[in-house]
């Protein structure tokens, strides 16, 4: 999926995790985008956490997966309502992956179900939401945007890993770091730089979806891209 037209105002956050979300943070993220008021809002992935459908060990009285799904879609409906006029995308993360992956292991007939695949269930339709599976690619002003599968234990790490790959100029979710580096592209005939963006964490760190992590380094915040220029914004 490619947006060709150059100059365009993006604001990308994401890693939601919905319902281990940090309310604080959620809701200075949807004021950026309200202040901002950009032509393209990109949710980076992990929009939900699907915490029931997960193959790890988790509690027996947890969160429904159509809880999360409530959650997701009463924040898509403050998401139009403080910017109306934003063209949004909202990535396949690996934590979406996770409904195909439960069904392929216990229930494969279902997976022809249209009503069951996740971007039916969130009714991205109803609030005019684009949806981006996961290893397809979306590019605005030449700036890829993936929710990445690498993670390192330092900020801007990841994206550099993700970028041994592509070799191009990226945005990446999946890690709950935020970072801005820039990397020697050693492209014959390309830029000498390029550069790399990691893009905060919506989530809530001390909830206990995240239990499992042991003092983790990540960064509440997102990522404000306008006319290719690139401002990070922490959300204390």
């Amino acid at each position: 999926m490619r947006v060709t037209k150059p100059r365009y105002k993006v604001v990308a956050g994401g890693d939601i995790h919905f319902p281990f979300h940090n309310r604080k943070a959620v809701s200075e993220f949807l004021t950026l985008i309200r202040c901002e008021q950009p032509t393209h809002t990109v949710l980076m992935g992990d929009t939900l956490d699907m915490y029931n459908l997960s193959r790890y060990l988790k509690k027996p009285k947890s969160y429904s997966s159509m809880y999360e799904i409530q959650e997701a879609r009463r924040f898509f409906k403050k998401l139009k309502k403080v910017s109306p006029n934003s063209i949004d995308y909202i990535l396949e993360g690996n934590h979406e992956e996770r409904q195909t992956k439960y069904l392929l292991r216990n229930s494969p007939e279902l997976l022809e179900y249209e009503c069951l695949k996740v971007p039916n269930l969130l009714g991205l339709d109803d609030f005019g939401i684009h949806w981006v599976p996961a290893r397809s690619e979306l590019r605005i002003d030449g700036i890829l945007y993936t929710h990445g599968r690498h993670t390192c234990v330092d900020a801007g790490g990841s994206v550099k890993k993700e970028q041994l790959k592509y070799r191009e100029d990226m945005v990446m979710g999946h890690c709950h770091r935020l970072a801005l580096i820039h990397t020697q592209a050693g492209i014959p005939g390309g830029p000498n730089q390029i550069v790399g963006v990691e893009a905060g964490f919506l989530g809530d760190k001390k909830s206990e979806g995240f239990a499992y992590v042991n003092k983790p380094n990540w960064c509440n915040g997102a990522v404000v891209i306008n006319k290719r220029k690139v401002r990070l914004e922490v959300f204390e």
